[in-house]
């Protein structure tokens, strides 16, 4: 899982592209936060709402698809 692949597989499915930068980057930040020292600045909880959003907007747009 690679996320050329996934941005590739959302893209494929008509997910929007700002939606599929928004769940990139969260990806992107939990593989630093993984491996970064604890964060005083609370960038965990900017990393899941980023991640909440993505999720649901690519939700939405599969919903709107299996609606046929």
């Amino acid at each position: 899982m690679s996320t050329e692949n996934i941005k590739e597989k959302l893209q494929n499915n008509h997910i929007d592209e700002q939606t599929v930068s928004l769940f990139i980057s969260a990806i992107q930040e939990c593989e630093y936060e993984r491996y970064a020292p604890g964060d005083a600045t609370g960038n965990m909880r900017k990393t899941y709402e980023s991640a909440y959003n993505a999720i649901m907007g690519i939700e939405k747009v599969y919903r709107e698809i299996t609606k046929v």
